[in-house]
């Protein structure tokens, strides 16, 4: 009995101190690079700060960057040390108690695995030191536009699921109607009419409804995504959400779910001078999800397309769905 309190000292102490090392958030700033074809592209980047200009390219801008980085505090390695010398403090107390010597040593075995497990510990937690487990970006995924005067527009959304990019990020451009285009046939130069320029239609993008729980937070992340790939198809000019938003308390409804209607929708698409009107929804049938797009023509309120895709329900793979999306509104 003599031998306990000297353990339970130790013990004690080994409970107080096991919790020093541990995760801790730093912040830190991440140089973006950007390139261009051609160079001399004005960059703008748009995140939770806001949106802001970057420069010409070849350019570099900072943003900050949250990482999670384990540190090992040396004040850790005193409790393994208090329960290997409570250990051995506590045996010998034992073995002047007991002449003969009898369950000692068993208690000593016994008393020698909290003891080897606490100095593992320690050496695996001082190995670990500095180890990041994750870094995300501070103000959210930046969305990028590169702009050139008599090119198209190139806009790059960074995704939170993707590494955060260390190479240049780079932009292709590609000129509005193009020129004279020349090939080589056999020795003979071949000469070919302009292309025809693409005229790119004005498109009112609603919303994604849920036809499931889902966060607004995680829906309006959708529906920008949505935006984003859209604009880069180059077919398309999007009206600008706010402008959706004004028209819509100019007819004195507070939000978007109070023109669900196709109707409504076709109506509001009018009053901000959109040619087509975009729908879509998000569907969820026992363990899966579906994304519903219909386009209507506002002119003639009819449908003019729409598409459909499976995916997971999973929020960090519904973006994979509007990528689908996307291509099938292409072909």
């Amino acid at each position: 009995m003599t031998a306990w309190p000297r353990l339970l000292a130790p013990l004690t102490l080994a409970a107080l101190t096991a919790g020093c090392s541990g995760y801790t958030q730093r912040t830190h700033a991440h140089t973006l690079r950007f390139l261009s074809t051609p160079e001399d592209a004005l960059v703008e980047l748009e995140d939770g700060r806001g949106r802001r200009a970057v420069g010409r390219t070849p350019a570099t801008t900072d943003v900050e960057v949250v990482s999670s980085v384990y540190e090992f505090n040396p004040w850790s390695a005193v409790w393994p040390s208090l329960i290997c010398g409570g250990t051995i403090a506590g045996m010998v107390g034992l073995a002047a108690a007991d002449t003969s010597g009898g369950g000692v040593l068993t208690l000593g075995i016994l008393g020698g695995i909290p003891c080897a497990i606490g100095v593992l510990g320690t050496i695996l937690s001082a190995a670990a030191d500095g180890n990041v487990d994750s870094v995300a970006y501070k103000n959210g995924p930046p969305k990028l536009l590169a702009t050139l005067p008599g090119h198209t527009d190139n806009v790059q959304l960074l995704s939170s699921n993707d590494p955060i990019p260390t190479e240049p990020i780079r932009f292709e451009l590609f000129p509005k109607g193009g020129g004279l285009v020349t090939a080589k046939r056999e020795g003979a130069l071949l000469g070919a009419a302009p292309p025809t320029p693409l005229v790119k239609r004005v498109v009112a993008v609603f919303p994604v409804d849920a036809k499931t729980e889902m966060a607004e937070s995680t829906l309006d992340s959708l529906t920008d995504y949505l935006v984003t790939k859209l604009a880069e198809t180059g077919r398309y000019r999007v009206v600008p959400r706010d402008e959706l938003r004004r028209r819509l308390l100019e007819q004195k409804k507070e939000s978007y779910d109070e023109c669900f209607d196709e109707s409504c929708r076709i109506e509001l698409g009018k009053a901000v001078a959109a040619e087509l009107a975009m729908s879509t929804r998000l569907i969820r049938v026992g363990d899966e999800c579906a994304l519903s797009c219909t386009v209507f023509d506002v002119r003639t309120e009819a449908t003019e397309f729409g598409a459909t895709v499976r995916t997971s329900c999973d929020e960090a793979r519904l973006m994979d769905g509007v990528d689908q999306l996307i291509k099938k509104l292409k072909s």
